[in-house]
């Protein structure tokens, strides 16, 4: 009645199952596969492997109390199963007592997660800003291979860094703590400008966007933080204040020319 297959190997040689074991294999009885080496269930990517752990169990020498491999059901299809030894006494000798469960939902699940990750992980890194995942105190749980290329730390250097952070300048370092705390009062942050050092020691301009995760009781778990290299709006922004200026200059000089026809107030 257990709801675990249950074999009892001898000599390589399946002595007893229970009908689970022969329900998880897909087959009706013990009678079809009672007296058959394991060896004919198990996936060929898996013989090997089961092997050794077979033999380091009757050697006496430690192996992982359960460990998953991939068995042979009838009509030939495949099961993941997770798996256990015990090293028993069985009819005058040594045998393995072998338990194995289901887990092919589980190994698509996980599989599913994976690509999910995957797709994700993709996604991150074909943004064309940084990005920088941390926890609630700031520390750097991970970050984008934008992040790398524009500031020129790696993710293993950025990797657990927290505040103050060696990409944030000293004297920025008060309005973006500041920002931070305004943070957690609202969920989402937008359009805050200000500088950034690079590992070469270059000061960038960059817009940064901060948002808070909850989970789903709605408790916050994590902040996302997207910066934007703005040096060229920043450029832009200097050159057109400095064209002003000189228009502002010139229109200045006009007005007082037009005011006077003195030659030597025109000269000054």
């Amino acid at each position: 009645h257990s709801p675990y297959g249950i074999c009892i190997l001898q000599n390589d040689r399946m002595a007893v199952v229970n009908p689970t074991f022969c329900r998880l294999l897909g087959y009706r009885s013990g009678e079809e596969v009672v007296g058959k080496e394991i060896r004919e269930f198990l996936d060929q990517g898996s013989r090997m492997f089961f092997s050794l752990l077979q033999h380091r169990v009757f050697r006496g020498e430690a192996i992982p109390m359960r460990f998953e491999i991939r068995m042979l059901r009838h009509g030939g299809s495949t099961i993941d199963v997770e798996t256990s030894f015990a090293l028993i006494w069985y009819r005058g000798g040594p045998a393995l007592n072998l338990t194995i469960s289901d887990i092919t939902d589980r190994k698509e699940l996980e599989k599913r997660l994976t690509d999910s990750e995957s797709l994700l992980r993709n996604v991150i890194n074909s943004m064309v800003d940084a990005l920088i995942i941390t926890d609630l105190q700031g520390k750097v749980l991970d970050v984008n291979d934008e992040f790398q290329r524009f500031t020129g730390f790696t993710r293993r250097e950025a990797f657990a860094a927290e505040i103050p952070y060696p990409w944030v300048p000293e004297e920025s370092l008060p309005s973006f703590m500041s920002w931070l705390e305004k943070l957690r009062e609202h969920n989402v942050l937008r359009d805050f400008d200000f500088t950034w050092l690079r590992k070469s020691g270059e000061r960038v301009s960059v817009s940064l966007n901060t948002t808070l995760l909850r989970n789903a009781a709605g408790d916050p778990v994590l902040m996302v933080n997207i910066a934007r290299d703005i040096s060229e709006r920043q450029a832009s922004r200097e050159e057109l204040s400095r064209q002003l200026q000189r228009l502002q200059v010139l229109y200045d000089l006009s007005s007082e020319l037009t005011e006077t026809m003195n030659p030597d107030d025109i000269a000054r």
